[in-house]
């Protein structure tokens, strides 16, 4: 249930986000496409992106799970304020940086998250 995966190069960083339509406006990217699992070969090549919902305790849960399965996983910054990341390019935000430097992994991931949270 992969959404994407013709189109990647797994000599780069992947990154793997919720929707279809959010993977195309990333480079590099596939979608969950509604599974809640991503093969343990893709751990030490992706982030994992989802939305930046901060009070949505299915969310939290998911992302908290990938941390500590050893995912890389992004924590949006509190500056960032639309859910989506369609939403976010039509803000003109630099998506691309943006998860960039916030990539968590780990104990520090968990600790992120656990700040970001609502």
């Amino acid at each position: 249930k992969l959404f994407g995966l013709d189109k990647i190069y797994l000599s780069k960083t992947i990154t793997v986000v919720e929707g279809p339509i959010d993977s195309f406006f990333l480079e590099n990217c596939i979608a969950m496409a509604g599974s809640d699992g991503i093969p343990n070969k893709y751990k030490t090549c992706s982030g994992i992106c989802f939305d930046n919902e901060p009070r949505n305790n299915d969310i939290v849960s998911k992302m908290r799970k990938y941390l500590e399965e050893g995912f890389r996983t992004v924590i949006w910054p509190d500056s960032i304020k639309e859910k989506d990341i369609n939403d976010m390019i039509l803000a003109k935000h630099d998506v691309e940086k943006i998860i960039a430097e916030n990539v968590y992994s780990g104990m520090n991931g968990v600790l992120k998250l656990n700040m970001w949270k609502r």
